[in-house]
């Protein structure tokens, strides 16, 4: 295996921190949640649901834009907009005054997360050789399994003993250390200019119909197919969506390139990561909920009883890229697979 320099791990590490508190103000915000509706007791718990569905249609809605902007504009300019952005919207969620401050708080930390996410590893993978790069993504992902099991535990002590609101403060300092970091760690992408104009009708068309696939993924349950708010987004999307595939395959500069997912590879990859995505995800709602609720468990006792999973998880992906970058890939997903 090639060796990598000092420097290359050193700006991974600094994306994998950011990974990691995003995954953190994440899944804590599952813990904390009582604690939330409890301080805004005056307002409903459908409105204050969505600190949580808020965030995840933010994130889906503008994680491919982010991708497309940063490959033509600049990947580290994109990252720093988005720690900046994910920076000051803690604030605002740390500060909220009123449940709907606080709501649009966690919506902005949504698009910040969406413009930090893709361009954090884009940004130091280039930096490794080609037969590191599977460790360098692995040790990335698992920076946001990390902190996805450190959550539950350490949230759940936070909003004990100082109260839910520093679950959002912590994330301040992080973002300032990646943001000083960075300046000397994290080198400015070469821009994508080819010469061809992006598709600018496609990319608020698909931003559009991203974000309204979200929105009815999310709220269909507690609304109903039947009501009106699924109903009319539901049909934006019918008419967006194949529109937006069209333009997506005819023009030369589109916002996603659909034309990779004729690679077997990439679209067999891409629907083992949503299977596994959506299996994985899920659990974070349900088990504070249930924990907390139906065995009356501590959220301490709650957080503790969620982290061994990701744990585990975090330790097999380390030894799992390490693992595929000495012996091929394919054993590995293949056996992966099997525990789904």
């Amino acid at each position: 295996l090639e060796a990598v320099p000092r420097r290359s791990w050193l700006a991974l590490a600094l994306a994998a921190l950011t990974y990691t508190v995003i995954s953190i103000t994440l899944t804590g915000t599952n813990i904390a949640f009582p604690a939330i509706t409890e301080e805004f007791s005056g307002t409903s718990r459908s409105t204050l649901s969505w600190a949580l569905s808020g965030y995840s249609i933010a994130l889906a809605t503008f994680m491919v834009p982010a991708g497309r902007l940063s490959d033509r504009r600049g990947r580290r300019r994109m990252f720093f907009a988005g720690v900046w952005l994910f920076l000051l919207a803690s604030v605002v969620c740390f500060l909220a005054p009123t449940a709907d401050v606080f709501v649009a708080g966690r919506i902005l930390q949504g698009i910040g997360g969406s413009l930090t996410v893709p361009t954090s590893l884009a940004l130091v993978l280039p930096a490794f050789p080609t037969s590191r790069r599977t460790s360098a993504v692995a040790a990335w992902t698992a920076s946001g399994t990390i902190g996805a099991a450190i959550a539950p535990s350490l949230s759940a002590v936070i909003v004990e003993n100082l109260g839910w609101r520093y679950v959002y403060l912590m994330a301040v300092p992080v973002a300032i250390v990646v943001l000083l970091g960075g300046r000397r760690l994290l080198s400015e992408s070469e821009p994508i200019l080819d010469g061809k104009k992006l598709d600018l009708i496609g990319f608020p068309m698909g931003t559009i119909a991203i974000g309204l696939l979200a929105f009815v993924i999310v709220q269909s349950p507690r609304l109903g197919w039947s009501h009106a708010a699924i109903v009319m987004p539901l049909v934006g999307v019918v008419c967006l969506l194949p529109v937006f595939v069209v333009r997506s395959l005819r023009h030369p500069a589109p916002l996603l390139d659909l034309r990779v997912f004729s690679a077997r590879p990439v679209w067999t990859v891409t629907l083992a990561g949503l299977v596994f995505s959506m299996l994985g995800a899920s659990t974070w709602v349900v088990w504070p909920l249930f924990l907390t609720e139906v065995w009356d468990y501590s959220l301490v006792q709650a957080g503790l009883a969620i982290t061994p999973a990701p744990i585990c998880a975090s330790g097999f992906g380390l030894l799992s890229g390490y693992l595929a970058d000495r012996f091929g890939r394919r054993p590995l997903i293949a056996f992966g697979t099997l525990f789904p």
